[in-house]
């Protein structure tokens, strides 16, 4: 008998979640936008858009002969919300269907990273938001043509993580970070167990690769690539002098204790 699901707007997503793993072998990521995850206790029902024009009633079957694209297609229908599958630490892509990537039969796009596409730079409207700007109070006085809001990446402790978890994480963490103000906008845990996400060698305070960006629909039109202390591996964009002197004024040290911080405050 084929492999299937039914899914109710009074399942939780955490539910959710557990019993697509459970019944296909394949991780899967509700998200309310495309960059902010669904809160695990909440119903599918709950967390669909206010204007949701969608049916008040769903009875969603999910089969493993199943595209990938199918499935984000009858999500949005049905809930409003988006979901992404993955194939080791990556996103799966449109065209395979479940049951291939639970055979190990489908693969990624070549060079293609399990990373989430970031939203617009943060209006002062979104920003204000309470379900999504977390008080740090780590502040840095960067910032270019007035906004102080960045893309921050880090590499994680991948190793740690699958010795801990017994399951494969992703290979970086990323979050959106305002320095002016000392927030945290918003941030993407990739369908991993935050218990396990940490910086790399954290009893050496060595972090290893990291990253700051900021523009475009991606937030990643001007960015500076770092190496642990060693800022300015490689700089891409239009403002390259100015990415180089944020990445300094917040050094690698400064970073360090930022992505460390900020795992301990979402945890």
């Amino acid at each position: 008998m084929a492999k299937s699901i039914n899914v109710s707007g009074r399942m939780s997503v955490e539910r959710f979640n557990g019993e697509f793993q459970k019944t296909f072998g394949v991780r899967c990521n509700v998200k309310i936008s495309k960059w902010v995850n669904a809160d695990g206790k909440a119903t599918l029902a709950s967390i669909r858009p206010k204007d949701f024009k969608g049916p008040s009633k769903v009875d969603l079957s999910i089969v493993g002969n199943m595209t990938v694209g199918t499935l984000k297609k009858r999500f949005e229908e049905n809930f409003g919300v988006m979901i992404e599958l993955y194939i080791g630490r990556k996103i799966a892509p449109d065209d395979v269907t479940i049951g291939a990537i639970r055979e190990g039969r489908a693969k990624a796009s070549k060079g293609e990273k399990q990373k989430e596409t970031a939203p617009k730079t943060p209006t002062p409207d979104s920003i204000e938001e309470p379900s999504s700007t977390i008080n740090l109070g780590i502040k840095h006085n960067v910032e270019i043509n007035g906004d102080s809001v960045f893309r921050c990446c880090f590499a994680i402790d991948y190793s740690y993580y699958e010795q801990q978890s017994g399951d494969e994480g992703p290979d970086d963490f990323v979050f959106i970070y305002d320095f002016k103000n000392g927030s945290i906008i918003s941030y993407d845990s990739r369908g991993a167990d935050l218990d396990y996400v940490r910086v790399p060698h954290p009893d050496e305070n060595f972090l290893g690769e990291w990253s700051i960006s900021q523009g475009g629909d991606d937030m990643d039109d001007n960015v500076v690539y770092c190496q642990d202390t060693t800022i300015g591996e490689d700089i891409e964009g239009e403002y390259q002098d100015e990415m180089l002197k944020v990445a300094e004024t917040i050094t690698g040290e400064g970073f360090n204790i930022l992505a460390d911080k900020v795992l301990d405050k979402i945890k």
